[in-house]
């Protein structure tokens, strides 16, 4: 099982982990500012936009580190991705361990 939520979905994937227990959880850019996350397991992995202007940037980070789980950064992104897609999915693509 994979769980992998974008945004709002992330949180709630989040907390659906902490039951699930699922071999990986991919986290598209998480509403870190916005909601309380769960816990992130050890096979949880972060996508987030470089100009995310409904989650900074700073704040996917700072959670992430203090979680200690990788994030992985999409140059010139914005919260959902316009013009990124390829990059998100080449993203997805090296993290999931489909």
């Amino acid at each position: 099982l994979i769980l992998a939520g974008f945004s709002f979905g992330a949180v709630i994937q989040s907390k659906v982990c902490e039951i699930a227990q699922p071999k990986q959880l991919l986290l598209i850019s998480p509403a870190v500012n916005l909601f309380e996350m769960g816990p992130a397991s050890p096979n949880t992995a972060v996508i987030h936009g470089e100009n995310d202007e409904l989650v900074p940037l700073d704040q996917v980070r700072t959670w992430s580190t203090q979680q200690g789980i990788p994030m992985s950064v999409v140059g010139g992104a914005d919260h959902f991705f316009n013009k990124k897609i390829p990059a998100l999915k080449q993203q997805i693509l090296e993290l999931c361990q489909c």
